[in-house]
């Protein structure tokens, strides 16, 4: 008896179980996935900073679990959460920018540089310090 695990017909399986599509179930995995990246980074900032990021996290997790009742809530949950995902998003474009100096070696302006390339993502915390939405 050979039970060979086969991906495509594990994912037709689960994605007829979930009754989507692929497209909409690569949406909705892929928000989900945003959103706990989301809620990391701000218990990250909290747990630096605690004026910061208050409720974030208990918010998205709040919203996940709302999300997985009614998956149709899709746009609904990109608007609520798009404080902490603009945010995710301010940050991970700082750094590329950060790999490159750190890669050239550029020790001497390292940390103004680092100040600079991460000026927008402490911007918009400062202007939003609960991540709020904004869209």
């Amino acid at each position: 008896m050979s039970s060979k695990f086969s991906v495509r017909s594990a994912s037709r399986e689960h994605l007829r179980q979930a009754d989507e599509s692929y497209v909409e179930h690569l949406a909705f995995a892929s928000l989900v996935a945003a959103l706990l990246f989301a809620a990391g980074l701000a218990c990250l900032v909290h747990a630096i900073a605690p004026a910061f990021c208050r409720r974030s996290a208990s918010r998205i997790v709040a919203l996940l679990t709302r999300l997985f009742k009614e998956r149709e809530r899709l746009r609904d949950s990109v608007r609520e959460g798009s404080g902490p995902l603009v945010l995710t998003l301010l940050v991970l474009l700082s750094v590329p920018p950060l790999g490159l100096m750190i890669a050239a070696g550029g020790q001497t302006l390292f940390l103004p540089l680092a100040g600079l390339c991460l000026a927008v993502p402490l911007a918009y915390l400062f202007s939003n310090p609960d991540l709020d939405p904004v869209i």
